[in-house]
Order: structure tokens, then sequence, then C-alpha cells
């Protein structure tokens, strides 16, 4: 992880879908129950996903935040507003990351789980790269911007039926209205 790059959802200050594109129908999703309660995971054929146009807009909003973020913050050396080359493959990470995610959170979505907030605790695994390892998949694969992500994430975190067990209770006046 970078101290210069944020994922996009955090950038903008909401939590989940901060993009001006959202995903549908996932006929190359699977969900499976996981190992702990409220934990699942999920297996995303990218092909079969249709998540290349998603892919563009999360990377293409993580650049923006990213040069919006250079125009305050300038790194020395650079102009205002410029992106330093050597931080164009973290921001290329943070966006497959995020690609990762809010499929999976998406799966979860179609199929009845209500996703957790915290999802702080997903392992991405990738075909033929170890531990997940998001630079070793972007030079095996040599992913750009709007390119099929094939991919396992454990310990997506949902809750079936609707509303968190550790969420605050609803006060008397909420659950008549």
């Amino acid at each position: 992880a970078s101290a210069f790059v944020t994922p996009a959802s955090q950038l903008s200050g909401r939590s989940r879908l901060a993009f001006p594109c959202a995903l549908h129908a996932m006929p190359g999703a699977t969900v499976q129950k996981g190992a702990a309660p409220n934990e699942f995971t999920v297996e995303i054929t990218g092909s079969d996903a249709e998540i290349k146009k998603f892919g563009k807009v999360v990377y293409d909003k993580i650049f923006r935040d990213q040069k919006e973020m250079m125009k305050k913050q300038p790194i020395p050396g650079f102009k205002p507003g410029t992106v330093p080359p050597f931080m164009m493959s973290r921001i290329k990470f943070a966006a497959i990351k995020e690609i990762c995610r809010e499929t999976s959170m998406a799966a979860l979505e179609e199929n009845g789980i209500t996703p957790s907030e915290d999802q702080s605790e997903i392992k991405f695994e990738f075909e033929g790269v170890k531990d997940g390892d998001v630079p070793a998949f972007c030079e095996k694969t040599k992913w750009k911007p709007g390119d099929d992500i094939t991919f396992k994430a454990t310990g997506v975190k949902g809750f079936v039926g609707g509303q968190s067990p550790f969420a605050e209770p609803l006060s008397i006046s909420e659950r008549l209205n």
C-alpha cells in the first residue's frame, strides 16, 4: 500500500460505488459460504462477469482523484496536478484491488447477501500468482484499464437476510415508521 495512492471509495468520501457506473448481472460469479460466520468466498470469471467498462471507470476515477491530490500536495520536482510516472503502477494496483472488492460485494448483493461495510480482511487470489500479489498479477497479465480480471476473494463479509447483527437496534419510533 502506498501513502500516496488511496482507493477511490476513500478519496470520494463514500464507502461504496462512488463510480458513475454500476455492476449488474454477474453470470461469471459464484458465492460460497466461507470458514467463519458471515464470511463468504467469491469467485469471479472476468470475461463472464463483464467488468471491463467498470474497471476502466474505477481506474479513471482513482487517476483523477490522484491528480486532484497532486494539485493540493505536489511532489517536489513535478508540476502541481502532475502524477509522477513512478506512481502509475501504484494507481493500477489500487484500481485492481478496488475492482475486485466492488465486484465481490456486487456478487454478494446479487445472491441476496448484504455486504458488510468492513471488508478489510478480504484476500484476493489470481490464477498463477502467489498470495494475491497484485504487482505480480499486473506483470504476468500486462493488465490495462478495461481488461478482464479473474480472481477468487476469500473473507468477504456479509449478512444473509439484511441487517448486520451488530448494527444499532432501531428505536421505537423508527420501528413504528
